[in-house]
């Protein structure tokens, strides 16, 4: 998913076309979990490095690096996704993402 900071503008359009050979709708969809792909990562290059914990604002996320340091898992947050192409999409209804 991209930045946020990124979408609606003529970068996230062209990213789009680059990527997936058209526009990517994106959709509300709260939730948090696990990153599956973090074992495969640090498989192919080692632990992750801090720059994966930094928000839009530059700021690490010290306790957030400090969990996975500790425990190998990496929890992520998101208020949505990309949208499919019939133009038809319903967001299911979720909660508000609960902030850790």
């Amino acid at each position: 998913m991209a930045h946020p900071l990124l979408l609606g503008t003529p970068e996230y359009d062209v990213l789009c076309l680059e990527t997936a050979g058209q526009p990517i709708r994106r959709v509300a969809n709260n939730g948090h979990g696990p990153i599956a792909w973090v074992a495969g990562y640090e498989e192919a290059y080692g632990p992750l490095p801090e720059i994966w914990f930094t928000d839009a604002d530059g700021t690490v996320d010290q306790a957030a690096v400090a969990r996975y340091r500790e425990t190998g898992t990496v929890v992520a947050e998101w208020d949505g996704g990309p949208a499919g192409g019939d133009g038809d999409d319903v967001a299911p209804d979720q909660p508000e993402t609960a902030r850790r």
